[in-house]
């Protein structure tokens, strides 16, 4: 090798160990770099892998997520059929209400038809009070001249039995009388006797039958004794003073309770017949 060789052998050696310097320098700093470089790639590792945990988290949420949807999506379904069935309820509602509307629109003709017929009856009933009130008012003047006949024939009665008193007590004189200026027989005296009983008897016998029964004011012996009398004074039998005293007193109480009774008045008048007939014998001693 020439020289010129050597020295170009040289200067390359030199070259090359510049580059080679330059080379180790760069890859030094290339070095410092790269570990730089690989720290940051592990805490981008660490933070990827916080961040793949916190997705992993975001995914087990989301599925959750997604597991209530579905079951709110089913609900939602259910909310929807049952509002389904609400509407077609509804529908069916407002059809029950429009019938009823027509019923009530009905029922309110029904009803005006009511009123006006209402309306008719209150003025017939009107009409009908007037002729109530007029119908009233005779029959309180009816009554008034009623009340006023009962009085005058109340009146009238006591008077007939006041009179009829005053004749029972002259048949009874008449009877004693009689018996002294004609001087009948007991036999006549007994026809003249049944013929006055037998038409008391038959004027009086429902009152008797009445007392019998049990009406007041007689006893059950007293309308007994009252019966008995009766048909002996009918058979034209003798009564004794006692018995005839008896028959009084129990015609007298029945004429205090019944005055305005006509029935009660032709016993009377038997009574004062036998007074008259039968108290004087007893004066004559016969």
């Amino acid at each position: 090798m020439t020289l010129a060789d050597w020295i170009q052998l040289g200067v390359l050696t030199i070259g090359f160990l510049g580059l080679l310097g330059t080379a180790l320098a760069i890859s030094f700093r290339m070095g410092g770099r790269f570990t730089r470089l690989e720290e940051r790639v592990d805490a981008l590792g660490v933070r990827i892998g916080h961040l793949e945990e916190r997705v992993d988290g975001l995914e087990v949420r989301i599925g959750a997520l997604e597991a209530g949807i579905v079951g709110l999506a089913a609900r939602i379904d259910r909310v929807e059929v049952r509002i389904g069935a609400l509407e077609a309820g509804m529908v069916g509602l407002a059809a029950r209400i429009d019938r009823v509307e027509v019923r009530i629109g009905a029922l309110e003709a029904g009803m005006v038809g009511l009123a006006e017929r209402i309306g008719a009856l209150e003025m017939r009933s009107g009409a009908l009070e007037a002729g109530m009130v007029g119908l009233a008012a005779r029959i309180d003047r009816l009554e008034t001249n009623l009340a006023t006949r009962i009085n005058a024939a109340g009146n009238a009665l006591r008077v007939i039995s006041e009179q009829m008193e005053g004749h029972l007590t002259l048949i009874g004189a008449f009877v004693k009388v009689l018996h002294k200026k004609l001087t009948l027989t007991d036999d006549e005296l007994e026809v003249i006797l049944a013929g006055y009983s037998d038409l008391s008897a038959r004027t009086s016998r429902s009152l008797v039958d009445m007392e019998l029964r049990g009406a007041n004011p007689l006893g059950r012996e007293e309308a007994l004794r009252l019966d008995a009398y009766l048909k002996k004074a009918q058979r034209g039998e003798r009564f004794t003073s006692e018995e005839v005293v008896d028959y009084n007193h129990i015609v007298r109480t029945l004429e205090e309770q019944r005055r305005d009774d006509p029935r009660v008045w032709p016993l009377l008048g038997l009574g004062a017949f036998l007074s008259g007939l039968f108290l004087e014998k007893r004066d004559r001693g016969a």
